[in-house]
């Protein structure tokens, strides 16, 4: 894909990136109350920063990529020849890489499942925000 004849100013995506991240902030927050509740969210298993994964870490991971990843975007689609494109290769390869740290927690499987469900909730907002501003939808 080719680099759009005009990009849309800073604030456009911005704006997708909040959109996204308080849209991927409430969906995840309320899938982790749901898997606490349901008793297959385990508050020992450590974070690989060190502490347990609480709903605060939950919240702050769910609206600080999108709205990062929704800067990165007009980054790239301004300054970089196929910059939608690059963002597309770039969303998917971070997507890929998140997929495995979960799996390494020693968590119960219910809580890695529910924690891969909350990077696709992040995810894919992200990137339909990303395209719609893009495009100007």
């Amino acid at each position: 894909m080719t680099r759009p004849t005009s990009v849309p100013p800073v604030p456009t995506f911005l704006r997708a990136g909040a959109l996204a991240g308080v849209l991927a902030l409430v969906v995840n927050v309320a899938l982790y109350y749901v898997a606490v509740a349901g008793g297959f969210w385990d508050l020992s298993i450590q974070s690989p920063a060190g502490g347990p994964i609480t709903v605060a870490p939950v919240a702050i991971f769910s609206l600080a990529p999108a709205i990062v990843g929704a800067l990165l975007a007009w980054v790239l689609v301004r300054f970089v020849p196929a910059g939608l494109a690059v963002f597309q290769v770039v969303a998917l390869v971070v997507f890929v890489a998140f997929l495995f740290p979960p799996f390494q927690l020693g968590a119960p499987t219910g809580m890695v499942w529910t924690l891969q469900l909350m990077h696709v909730v992040v995810a894919v907002p992200t990137v339909v925000g990303v395209l719609r501003a893009v495009r100007g939808a």
